[in-house]
């Protein structure tokens, strides 16, 4: 009876919904448009690239002064890294072995043209 009286009252059709359906909708429609948010965001982001790919440039990526190259897990802990190291003289690689108690410095080389 009490179901019957807020419909004919008037309380609004999200009361009537909810009493048909016995849960509220709310939940379920944060839901879906969470959802699809996701699935739209990709779309959204690669129109956005090609319409203002300045937007979506590596600004100095180019031109930084270290970079990993080869990462190298030797156990649990330790790891060899190789890393390019550019400057004003030229670019050369350095090898460490970090995650030990203290971390070492294996060595310099040269960069091999191949890897530039």
């Amino acid at each position: 009876m009490n179901n019957a009286s807020n419909m004919v009252a008037g309380n609004g059709s999200g009361a009537m919904l909810s009493s048909l359906l016995g849960f509220h909708l709310n939940p379920l429609l944060a839901l879906c448009l969470v959802v699809g948010l996701m699935l739209l965001t990709p779309c959204i982001l690669r129109k956005l690239k090609q319409k203002l790919p300045h937007l979506f440039k590596n600004v100095g990526y180019e031109e930084r002064a270290l970079r990993l190259k080869e990462a190298l897990s030797l156990d649990n802990k330790r790891r060899l890294l190789r890393v390019e190291v550019t400057s004003k003289e030229g670019t050369k690689e350095l090898l460490l072995l970090v995650g030990g108690p203290q971390d070492i410095v294996v060595g310099w080389q040269e960069a091999k043209e191949h890897d530039l």
